[in-house]
């Protein structure tokens, strides 16, 4: 599990055809490409509230519409929420439009 987050953002790069930073000791975005900067996490635990926010959208969606959770912080501007979804669902909605997304790796 040491380098489990090195795999992850070489992962990510590959799938949206990017570059990884590598660990610069800089606050840098960890994976770039044209249109988008990444920062790349991996936990051992899921965030339990806002995976169940994503997965009732994803239970009342239909296969036409794509499942997002917002997550707002009470007292914050609502241009400050958090979009939430699944890795999987925005190389499937925004990868083919873009800049040559592969298809997801499943690595668990």
């Amino acid at each position: 599990m040491g380098k489990a987050w090195k795999e992850h953002e070489q992962r990510i790069a590959r799938q949206i055809d990017g570059v990884r930073s590598g660990a610069t000791g800089r606050a840098t975005i960890d994976v770039s490409n044209d249109w988008l900067a990444v920062e790349c996490k991996s936990w051992k635990g899921s965030v339990k509230r806002v995976e169940g926010a994503l997965e009732q959208a994803e239970r009342a969606s239909t296969a036409e519409q794509l499942p997002v959770a917002i997550i707002h912080t009470l007292g914050r501007h609502s241009k400050n929420d958090l979009v939430i979804l699944r890795w999987g669902d925005f190389c499937e909605w925004f990868g083919e439009h873009n800049t040559g997304f592969v298809t997801v790796e499943t690595v668990e």
